[in-house]
């Protein structure tokens, strides 16, 4: 999935979690198998290369800081959401940031489009080759229907919260 990812978007970035700081250390609030906390060491051992790249948005109270870590935890335990779909039954790793923020009014990243994406370059179309039979919107439809349905699909990928004006980049080992 991370390799369609990258291709489809055009970036190295591939997943994306939430920095906690607990009285253990730093976790990471990802969506991974299921939205959980990771310690981060574990979170960046588990990168290609261990790279990884930390980004944060300057000037949140403490307030709106607790809205955003308290909207996140909501989602513990949900499953990961194989079909990028912006609903909270499932939620899936860039979404999970995009939530918390907009729980707290405000907003990061920019929704897409899945068809403005590269959806045609081979690690993508194997992917959805291998997901549009059970994608929750497409019961019943053929593959081009699908197909049809997913491009008008709305998406916030992990670039997109990278290239927010509003968070601004501490640290990168890219």
């Amino acid at each position: 999935q991370s390799i369609a990812v990258k291709a489809a978007t055009g970036s190295p970035y591939t997943h994306v979690g939430m920095i906690r700081i607990t009285k253990s250390g730093p976790v990471v609030i990802e969506a991974a198998r299921t939205v959980t906390e990771t310690p981060l060491d574990e979170f960046i051992s588990r990168g290609r290369d261990h790279r990884y790249s930390v980004y944060r948005v300057d000037g949140l109270t403490k307030a709106q800081s607790d809205k955003i870590m308290s909207a996140a935890s909501k989602d513990y335990g949900k499953p990961y959401d194989l079909f990028f779909r912006l609903d909270s039954a499932a939620i899936y790793c860039s979404e999970l940031p995009w939530r918390a923020y907009k729980a707290a009014g405000l907003s990061i990243g920019t929704i897409e489009k899945v068809g403005d994406l590269k959806i045609n370059v081979a690690s993508a179309v194997a992917l959805i080759d291998h997901r549009w039979q059970k994608h929750p919107d497409c019961k019943g439809d053929s593959k081009e229907a699908c197909k049809s349905k997913l491009t008008n699909q709305d998406i916030v990928t992990p670039i997109s919260l990278a290239r927010d004006r509003k968070l601004t980049q501490v640290f990168s080992s890219f």
